[in-house]
């Protein structure tokens, strides 16, 4: 608005306008009517009586629009109608009025009577128009709403079909429904000013478009085996879906919150909330600090850290090396915080402006804070790496055991496939729960109760296939779920890639490369005792073969999009081809050597010598070199634009190996740290200046050493270092 007065009370509540359109619309009458009754110095080629006119035409333009509008409003019922034919009539006589008063105050500006009569009638003529555009507003609502409940209707007559051609022609009609409604419905959401409802809408409308094609799989497999439990299970699991999504966009139309809406799972993760609680909580001024107050606020804060990180800490897939971390980085903050607290005990009162005992010991507990912070990341990129390594396998190997109609081999891998779908949406929580991204965290976890529904039910449709495997109409439930399934895995695994720092995840990729290989490794140079031991051993090399080439695959799937969402350059340009390198020629190259190693393995039963086993381990040492160089060529070519600022202490970039070391000296870096505190102002700036000096220097070598290290890499191989490394 402009010109606008801010002195008087608002003429209506703006929360009731929903629509773009109909705010638009106010906003200029508003506009209009201000310009009259404000007292700004009129621009260049205004005068007073062109305002008038302009509002009047302005009116007049509003009211051939509102007649047009009742003209061809589609409801049937007269009494709406009629009550917009009201309402406009309000307007048109507020419009008269406001015209008559507004050219009263013009011809004696300084009446304050006049100017307060031409400012109410502007106020009622705005109140009218606004009341006019809500009620017409609300048509297009009751339209919308009209056209959802037909769909309902359909739906419910679909429910009670009995043969496969009364389903096929309800269908027909639904889907003709569910397109006509998805018009005007997408045009509603492009219309609403607010943000959640917006979402909330397309998140509903997102859900009735994905269920539609399982309400007639599920529905046709029902009619045509109702005697099998799960095909009931699968109807009215779909019906369920397509039902609960009419009435969270009849709910959303209305203005009210719907069921399990969309926007009520944007939360920040509780230990994310905490440590921004935490760190903003430590930092006051030394006069305002309480003890009785703030310590144990501090101390309680923290101890929700500390258990929060245990819980990542003693999960399932986080490395014993990364949970001894964990608990060595909460001692450490909790430590820092200790120290913190008594140097605000010690200058409690005090005001020194040269003391900068309290700064460093914040700073120190930032720095502590950091670690631990990228210690639980790199734990929660574990479970992500192992959860998401093979999204699909549980899936097909499920519908591979009903396709053969073996219940007890499909209720094994139904069991297993639950497993599976439970890990995931754990992690999917897991995930959130050190992240600040709403937006990200409010997909994942939609996402991921919406597979915790879905999982049953793709046990449910693989055991109808089970039982009838030759029907086609179970073949196309299952059909159905698997497609839903996978569409479903694979937002959310681009919704956590997209949460999780690419840092993170190539440290904590090449870690479990490593890994692997030492798993592969013990397989090849376990002894076995009999055929069955040689047996798993040989599965246990395989599936350590199997995980490589997985994570390898990920890493290329993951940096090709990030790629993705940046502007080509040859720096992406360069990344890309490290990556494509990777894909078409080390993946490759590994895999047949492995399958060849595997297979050898299987031939020779137990027949191995100990330098037959010493060779084949060289062997699986070079192939893992491959993927692995590769996965470091991959990680050069992304530090190449980093910028130096960046890579510090919370990036992987780090040698982690030196922690110990750290240790060791840190009561020594400390010392000085208090002497340094001590000395004269002049010698501490001289010591400053060296220290930038330093830095200039060390940023120039960094970069230099990091663009050699690909090139040093190849020379190690050459000379074997490579395979001792691995060994």
């Amino acid at each position: 608005m402009v010109r606008s007065s801010h002195q008087q009370q608002p003429f209506f509540n703006f929360d009731q306008v929903k629509s773009k359109t109909v705010m638009d619309l106010i906003t200029k009458l508003i506009n209009e009517v201000t310009n009259i009754t404000e007292t700004y110095p009129l621009e260049k080629g205004e005068t007073a009586e062109g305002l008038v006119q302009a509002v009047d035409s302005a009116v007049a333009r509003f009211l051939a629009m509102g007649e047009q509008a009742i003209a061809s409003c589609p409801v049937a019922n007269e009494a709406v109608r009629q009550n917009l034919r009201e309402a406009l009539a309000d307007v048109k006589d507020s419009g008269q009025a406001m015209v008559h008063y507004a050219r009263e105050f013009i011809r004696d500006s300084t009446s304050s009577q006049r100017r307060a009569a031409a400012v109410q009638a502007g106020r009622k003529l705005l109140h009218d128009v606004a009341k006019f555009l809500i009620a017409a507003d609300s048509v297009d609502v009751a339209i919308l709403v009209e056209g959802l409940d037909r769909v309902k209707h359909e739906l419910n007559r679909l429910r009670k079909a009995e043969s496969k051609m009364e389903v096929e022609e309800i269908c027909q009609v639904l889907n003709t429904q569910i397109e006509e409604v998805d018009v005007t419905i997408r045009k509603r959401i492009s219309e609403l000013i607010d943000n959640q409802q917006r979402d909330d809408l397309l998140a509903a409308r997102g859900t009735l478009r994905s269920s539609l094609p399982l309400v007639y799989a599920t529905t046709k497999a029902f009619v045509r085996h109702p005697e099998n439990d799960e095909s009931r299970q699968n109807r009215e699991y779909a019906h369920v879906q397509m039902l609960d999504a009419l009435n969270a966009m009849q709910a959303i139309l209305r203005g009210e919150q719907p069921r399990n809406a969309y926007s009520s799972y944007g939360q920040m993760g509780n230990l994310a909330a905490d440590f921004e609680k935490f760190q903003t909580a430590i930092e006051m001024n030394p006069k305002d600090y309480r003890k009785q107050k703030h310590r144990p606020e501090l101390e309680g804060i923290l101890e929700q850290i500390v258990s929060g990180s245990a819980s990542i800490a003693d999960a399932e897939s986080t490395r014993a090396s990364r949970k001894q971390r964990i608990v060595a980085e909460c001692n450490n903050v909790r430590q820092a915080l200790q120290d913190l607290l008594e140097e605000y005990e010690r200058n409690l009162g005090r005001h020194d402006p040269d003391n900068q005992d309290v700064a460093l010991g914040i700073a120190e507990v930032h720095r502590k804070s950091r670690d631990l912070k990228r210690h639980l990341r790199r734990a929660i990129v574990d479970h992500i790496s192992d959860a998401f390594l093979d999204t699909t396998t549980p899936l097909l190997m499920l519908i591979e055991a009903a396709k053969k109609g073996d219940p007890t081999d499909t209720r094994n891998k139904g069991r297993i496939f639950l497993e599976h779908a439970k890990k995931l949406i754990d992690v999917a929580h897991l995930a959130c729960e050190m992240s600040t991204d709403v937006d990200g965290i409010r997909v994942i976890r939609h996402t991921a109760e919406q597979l915790e529904q879905l999982a049953p039910e793709v046990v449910h449709a693989a055991m109808l296939l089970c039982l009838r495997p030759e029907s086609g109409e179970a073949q196309r439930n299952m059909e159905e779920f698997k497609k839903l399934w996978l569409d479903k895995v694979k937002l959310l695994t681009t919704a956590i890639d997209s949460m999780t720092t690419l840092d993170d995840f190539l440290a904590v990729s090449e870690a479990h490369i490593i890994e692997d290989c030492k798993e592969g490794m013990a397989a090849i140079k376990a002894v076995s005792q009999n055929v069955h031991e040689n047996r798993e051993n040989g599965v246990k090399l395989d599936c350590s073969s199997g995980a490589i080439r997985g994570r390898a695959l990920r890493v290329c799937d993951v940096v090709n999009a990030e790629m993705d969402y940046m502007a080509a350059s040859p720096y992406t340009e360069r990344v890309k081809q490290a990556v494509l390198r990777l894909k078409d020629q080390k993946i490759e190259e590994f895999a047949n050597r492995a399958e060849n190693l595997v297979d050898r393995h299987a031939k020779r039963e137990m027949e191995w010598t100990e330098e037959e086993r010493e060779r084949e381990i060289d062997e699986f040492i070079e192939a893992c070199s491959l993927v692995h160089d590769a996965v470091k060529e991959i990680r050069n070519a992304l530090l190449v634009n980093r910028n130096m600022d960046d890579v510090d202490s919370d990036n992987e970039y780090e040698d982690e190996q030196m922690a110990g070391q750290e240790e060791i000296h840190r009561s020594d870096i400390e010392n000085q740290q208090r002497l340094m505190r001590r000395l004269p102002e002049e010698d501490k700036k001289k010591i400053q200046q060296q220290i930038e000096i330093f830095k200039v220097w060390q940023k120039s070598t960094y970069l230099k050493s990091c663009l050699s290290l690909a090139h040093s890499n190849q020379i190690r191989e050459r000379s074997g270092q490579v395979g001792r490394d691995w060994k």
